[in-house]
C-alpha cells in the first residue's frame, strides 16, 4: 500500500503543479554540511520547501563542500544526493526526498533500441532508470533487458548521435518495450561509454577509454580525408596508440605490434587484408558504416584470435521504412549505395559499391615502379529479416579486388566474405547470437619476362561458427558466455599457376570457450572480466617443413596428411574496471592476456602488400600478449582530457633471421621467435568551444624493443613498428549551414627500418649486404597538414541533398617516404639502388556527394 501511494503521487504530480521548481536557478554555498543541513540551507536561500524522513536522511553520512552560482535546483540536488539511496521528486508545491523500497516486487523490461527513422537497431545505447540507479548498455544488436521494482519508473535513454529520450513507465508485469529514438541534428563524434554521472545528459566526446572507443560517420567526417576520400582506418590514426603501418597509408598498428595483431571484423566476418591500392585506401566503405568499435586495452572474451586489438565494424542494415539512394564521385573513385524495405518494417536490404575512376596522383605515387593504372572495386550487401518478435536473421556479403598490371608483371589481391547471423531472444533476460562465417583472401604476383620469370602467391580461407549468449541477470549484472570454432587453411594463389611458388600450405583449427561477467557495484565502481580458453591444433598436409633454430641449425619435420599435430590450450583472463572519484574525474584500470595461434608475417623491404599466414606449431609457438594499463579521465566544462599509461610483454614474436625477400616455400626456415616489450603513455584532449568550433589533440609516447636469440647479436633492438613520438591535432569549424572546414596536422618519429649497408656480387648479380645491427635506420620525421572545405548545396531552394568537398592532402608538399625497398638498377643487375614511395604526396581532390 505505501508503494502504491508513492507511485500515485509521483504520477499525479505533473498535473498538480505546472511550473517546475526544479528548474529554478539559485545560488548557494555548502561548507562541509550534512545532507539535511544542505536542504535547510537551500530552503532558506530559495524559499522552496522540502518534505523528507529525517531518519532516512540521517542514514547517509555524506558531507558536501561546494558552491553553486545561478544553477538549476535539479543540478544541485543531483550533486547533493549523488552516490546515496535518496531520490527526489517535485510533488505539489514542494520537493519530496525519498528512499525507494529495495524489497519491492520486480519485473523485467526488455526490447530493442532503434532509430525511429530507419528502424535500424542502435549499438551501445544506454538505458538507465535514475530513481533506482539501475542501467545497462544495449548489446551489439541493440537488445537490452533490466529488472526494476514495481511501480512508476523514469527511464532515460542515450545513444551516440541521437536525442536523449525520457519517458515514464508504470511496471506491473514483465514488459517488452522497443525504444525508438530521433536523430540529433548536432551530433558528437566519438563518445565514451560511461558509468553514471551527475551531468547525465552530456556524453563526453572523442576520449579513448580502456574498455572501448566508439566511432561514427560523423566523427570520421570531422577529419580531412587524406587522398580525397573519408576513411575509417585513417581516422583511427588520430587516436593515441594507433599509428599507420606505413607512413601515410591506411592500414594501422596498435602499441608497437604489427598489423598481424589486429582483428578486423565486418559484421563479425574476419577480414585479412583491409586496404586497396597498396595500402592507400581501406576496404571499409564509409557509406556502408553503421558504427565501429576499437578495443585495445580490454578485448571482449568472445574475441580471441588476435593479440593486439579488435576493430569491430557493423554495416547498415537497410532502412525498414523507406528507400534511399546516396553516392559520390571524385577524381579517385565513384560510390553508390541503395537501401530500403523489402517488406515494410519486416525486411530490408542494403547494397553499396565503389570503383576506382581516374587514378591521377596514384600513378605519380607508383611511378618509380612503372606500373600501369592501378584499379580496384568492392561490393557490400546485407539482407535483414524480422521473422517475429524473438527472431531476426541477417545475410552479409563482401567482395573486393585490386589489380596492378604493366607490360612485364601483374599483381592481384582481394577479399571474399559472407556470413549468416541469427539473433534469438531465449527469454526476456537472455539473448543469443549464432553466426556462421566464410572469409578468404588471396594474392598473386606474376612476372612475364622470360629471362627473369617469377610467380608466387597464397590464399587463406577461414570457415567459422560462433554461438554466443548474453544474460541480463539483473539491473547491475550481465553475463556473457559462448563457444567458437574456426577452420583455417591456405592453398594456391588467385592465379592458380602450376609453376607458382606457394609460400605455405597449412591447415589449423582455432577453438575457444569463454565466459565474462559485467558488474556495477555502485554509481562509482564498475568492473567486467572473465576468462577465455583457446584451444588450437593443426592438421598435416603431407609436406616437409624446415624450422630454423637460434644457433642457425635447422630441424626438419614431416607432417603426415590429415594427422593432428601440436594441440595447445591456454587460460586467458581479462579484467577492466572504472572508479568514479568525483563528478569530474574517473580512474580506469585494465589487465588482459591474449593468445594468437596464427602468425601473420609481413614481408619487409618490398613494396607489395605480401603477408604469410603460418599456424602455430611446437616450433613456432602461439603469440601471447600480457598487458596492463591504467587511465584517468577528467571533464571540465568544455574541456575533456584523458591519460593512459600501459606496459605489455609479448612472447613468441617472429622476425626474419635474414631480411632478404624470397618466394621460397621454406619461409619458416628464415623465422626466429623471441620477446617484444612495449610501454608508453597516451594523452588526449578535446575542446568544444561552441557548436561552431571544436578541436582535438593527442600525443603518444611508445617505446618498443624486441629480443630474439640469433638476431642482432642476441641483444635487444628496435622493432620495425617503433615510433617513439606521435602527435595529432584536428580542428572543426562549423561556419554556417553551408560551410564547414576541417584541418588535421600529424607529426611523428620516422619508422625504424632495416636497409643494406653494402652489396656483394655473385655471377654478375648484386645481392644486398645487411649489418648485424637490426633496424638501425629511420625515415625522416613525418609531417603532414591536410585541409578540407565542405559546401552544402541547395539551401536557397530548401533542398540539401548535394554537397561539395574540396580536400588538400599534404598541403606543404612535404616528401614523406612511406616504404623503402631494394631493387637492381635498370639494365645493371650488378648494382642495387634503394627506392622509396610516398603514399601521401600533395593531392587535390573535389568530391561531389548526394543522398535522397
Amino acid at each position: 500500500m505505501p508503494q502504491f501511494l508513492v507511485a500515485l503521487l509521483l504520477f499525479l504530480s505533473p498535473f498538480v503543479y505546472g511550473q517546475s521548481l526544479l528548474d529554478k536557478k539559485i545560488t548557494v554555498k555548502f561548507s562541509n554540511y550534512p545532507i539535511e543541513k544542505c536542504l535547510n540551507h537551500i530552503q532558506k536561500n530559495s524559499g522552496i520547501t522540502f518534505s523528507y524522513n529525517s531518519k532516512q536522511i540521517g542514514n547517509s553520512k555524506k558531507k558536501i563542500k561546494k558552491s553553486f552560482e545561478n544553477e538549476p535546483l535539479r543540478i544541485i540536488l543531483d550533486y547533493v544526493l549523488f552516490d546515496t539511496k535518496l531520490h527526489y521528486k517535485e510533488i505539489g508545491s514542494q520537493i519530496t526526498i525519498y528512499e525507494l523500497n529495495s524489497s519491492a516486487e520486480t519485473f523485467v523490461i526488455s526490447g530493442y533500441v532503434q532509430d525511429k527513422n530507419s528502424g535500424e537497431n542502435l549499438v551501445g545505447a544506454r538505458v538507465y532508470f535514475p530513481d533506482y540507479s539501475i542501467g545497462c548498455i544495449a548489446n551489439s544488436y541493440g537488445y537490452y533487458a533490466l529488472e526494476i521494482p514495481k511501480g512508476l519508473a523514469k527511464m532515460r535513454v542515450n545513444s551516440l548521435g541521437m536525442l536523449t529520450l525520457r519517458q515514464e513507465i508504470f511496471m506491473e508485469q514483465d514488459l517488452v518495450f522497443n525504444i525508438e529514438m530521433d536523430l540529433d541534428t548536432i551530433v558528437l563524434g566519438v563518445v565514451e561509454i560511461r558509468t553514471d554521472s551527475v551531468k547525465k545528459d552530456k556524453p563526453v566526446a572523442d576520449l579513448p577509454r580502456l574498455d572501448q572507443t566508439l566511432i561514427t560517420q560523423t566523427a570520421i567526417s570531422k577529419v580531412p580525408a587524406a587522398g580525397g576520400e573519408s576513411d575509417l582506418l585513417r581516422h583511427l590514426q588520430q587516436l593515441p596508440g594507433v599509428q599507420p603501418a606505413n607512413d601515410g597509408g591506411a592500414n594501422f598498428q596498435v602499441r608497437g605490434s604489427g598489423t598481424g595483431g589486429n582483428l578486423i571484423l565486418i559484421d563479425e566476418i574476419p577480414i585479412y587484408h583491409p586496404t586497396h591500392l597498396l595500402g592507400i585506401y581501406s576496404i571499409i566503405n564509409t557509406d556502408a558504416l553503421k558504427s565501429a568499435t576499437l578495443y585495445k586495452d580490454y578485448i571482449p572474451l568472445q574475441y580471441g584470435t588476435r593479440s593486439s586489438s579488435v576493430l569491430r565494424i557493423y554495416t547498415k542494415e537497410g532502412n525498414l521504412n523507406k528507400p534511399h539512394i546516396s553516392g559520390g564521385l571524385s577524381g579517385f573513385m565513384a560510390r553508390i549505395a541503395v537501401e530500403g524495405p523489402i517488406v515494410k518494417k519486416k525486411a530490408s536490404f542494403y547494397f553499396s559499391a565503389r570503383r576506382s575512376t581516374f587514378p591521377g596522383e596514384l600513378i605519380y605515387i607508383l611511378n618509380k615502379k612503372k606500373l600501369g593504372d592501378p584499379t580496384f572495386y568492392d561490393l557490400n550487401g546485407k539482407l535483414n529479416f524480422k521473422l517475429n518478435s524473438n527472431n531476426r536473421i541477417y545475410f552479409t556479403g563482401y567482395f573486393g579486388r585490386d589489380e596492378l598490371r604493366d607490360t612485364v608483371s601483374e599483381y592481384k589481391w582481394g577479399n571474399l566474405a559472407g556470413s549468416f547471423r541469427w539473433n534469438h531472444i531465449v527469454n526476456t533476460k537472455t539473448f543469443s547470437n549464432l553466426i556462421i562465417v566464410h572469409s578468404e583472401f588471396s594474392y598473386g604476383f606474376k612476372r612475364f619476362s622470360a629471362s627473369n620469370a617469377l610467380s608466387f602467391g597464397q590464399r587463406v580461407i577461414t570457415d567459422k561458427i560462433n554461438y554466443d549468449f548474453t544474460n541480463f541477470l539483473n539491473g547491475t549484472t550481465k553475463i556473457n558466455y559462448g563457444i567458437s570454432s574456426a577452420f583455417l587453411r591456405t592453398s594456391k594463389d588467385a592465379f592458380k599457376e602450376k609453376d607458382a611458388n606457394l609460400f605455405l600450405k597449412r591447415q589449423s583449427f582455432e577453438n575457444g570457450v569463454y565466459a565474462s561477467v559485467e558488474k556495477r557495484f555502485s554509481r562509482k565502481f564498475h568492473i567486467k572480466g572473465g576468462i577465455r580458453i583457446p584451444i588450437s591444433f593443426h592438421l598435416g598436409t603431407g609436406d616437409t617443413t624446415s624450422y630454423l633454430n637460434s644457433n642457425f641449425s635447422q630441424t626438419q619435420v614431416i607432417y603426415k596428411k590429415n594427422k593432428f599435430y601440436d594441440p595447445i590450450f591456454f587460460a586467458d583472463p581479462r579484467l577492466v574496471g572504472t572508479y568514479r572519484i568525483s563528478e569530474k574525474d574517473e580512474f580506469q584500470f585494465a589487465a588482459m592476456i591474449t593468445s594468437q595461434n596464427t602468425h601473420i608475417v609481413t614481408y619487409i623491404n618490398y613494396f607489395l602488400p605480401i603477408e604469410i599466414w603460418a599456424p602455430s606449431t611446437s616450433y613456432l609457438k602461439p603469440e601471447r600478449n600480457f598487458q596492463m594499463s591504467v587511465g584517468w579521465v577528467h571533464n571540465w566544462k568544455n574541456l575533456h582530457t584523458s591519460a593512459i599509461v600501459y606496459n605489455k610483454f609479448v612472447r613468441n614474436v617472429l622476425d626474419y633471421a635474414s631480411p632478404v625477400f624470397t618466394s621460397s616455400v621454406d619461409i619458416e626456415s628464415n623465422l626466429l621467435a623471441g620477446k617484444l616489450h612495449v610501454y608508453g603513455a597516451e594523452l588526449m584532449a578535446n575542446y568544444k568551444f561552441t557548436t561552431w568550433y571544436s578541436a582535438s589533440v593527442s600525443y603518444a609516447y611508445t617505446k618498443t624493443q624486441q629480443k630474439i636469440k640469433g638476431i642482432n647479436n642476441d641483444l635487444p633492438y628496435l622493432a620495425p613498428s617503433d615510433r617513439p613520438h606521435y602527435f595529432s591535432f584536428s580542428q572543426y569549424f562549423y561556419l554556417s549551414k553551408k560551410w564547414k572546414i576541417t584541418t588535421n596536422y600529424i607529426m611523428h618519429t620516422g619508422t625504424a627500418i632495416n636497409l643494406p649497408n653494402g652489396q656483394f656480387t655473385v655471377g654478375g648479380t648484386a645481392f644486398p649486404l645487411y649489418s648485424s645491427i637490426r633496424n638501425n635506420e629511420r625515415f625522416p620525421i613525418y609531417k603532414r597538414l591536410d585541409l578540407s572545405f565542405k559546401r552544402q548545396l541547395g539551401y536557397k531552394k530548401n533542398k540539401t541533398n548535394w554537397d561539395l568537398a574540396f580536400t588538400i592532402t599534404n598541403f606543404f608538399n612535404r616528401n614523406n617516404p612511406s616504404v623503402a625497398f631494394v631493387e637492381h638498377e635498370p639494365n645493371a643487375p650488378n648494382k642495387l639502388i634503394i627506392q622509396t614511395i610516398n603514399y601521401a604526396p600533395l593531392m587535390i581532390s573535389i568530391n561531389l556527394n548526394f543522398h535522397y
